[in-house]
């Protein structure tokens, strides 16, 4: 099987988000190969159960001895994905490409780009993302108090912003809570002999 249209418009658009514009040839190779162009088209043509595949650019990761996840030794490559089944964890970023149509109808193949399949790029830390995201780009345009609400009434519209508020605030204090950890205090010395107390 042949790359199609879509097919290069997707390894065009991986090749741009992992810094490889000079090296699309490769990636139309990599996303060619049997077992790659199997899986692009039975998710281009809705017969994935899923509506959304993942490309990562990464070691793969291995098992040591101790069972845990490390990086394998050699080059990264490209890894396509549903996230299911596979042992494949983010760990700098990731593409995705979402189907935009019913699960039967297929997305066409011989079509460059519409609305039919989106793309995206996703950060290995997905809630840091979404929160600068909503801090940055949608929380300014909310809080905008001449924004057109069309049919919203106002008391809605007043509502929404003070519940989009609050959420954007408690997201950004627990995912600052998570990449931080919990500062505990040590405790104070004591003269007490703990040895000398008795629970009986």
């Amino acid at each position: 099987m042949a790359l199609q249209e879509r097919h290069r418009w997707m390894a065009a658009n991986v090749a741009s988000a992992f810094g490889m514009a000079d090296r699309v040839n490769y990636v139309e190779s990599v996303l060619g190969e049997y077992n790659n162009l199997k899986k692009l088209n039975d998710f281009l043509e809705g017969k994935s159960k899923h509506r959304h595949l993942f490309i990562y650019y990464q070691r793969p990761d291995v098992p040591n001895d101790q069972g845990e996840l490390v990086d394998a030794k050699g080059d990264a490559k490209l890894i396509i994905t549903t996230g299911e089944h596979e042992d494949v964890r983010i760990k700098s970023r990731a593409v995705y490409f979402l189907r935009n149509v019913a699960d039967s109808k297929p997305v066409r193949a011989d079509v460059t780009c519409d609305g039919d399949l989106l793309f995206g790029e996703m950060a290995a830390s997905p809630l840091e993302s979404l929160n600068t995201g909503l801090l940055d780009v949608f929380r300014p345009i909310v809080s905008q108090t001449s924004t057109d609400w069309a049919s919203c009434e106002g008391e809605q519209a007043l509502e929404f912003r003070v519940t989009f508020e609050k959420f954007t605030t408690e997201l950004s204090q627990g995912i600052q809570s998570l990449s931080g950890g919990i500062d505990l205090p040590s405790p104070e010395p004591t003269d007490v002999d703990l040895r000398s107390l008795s629970y009986n």
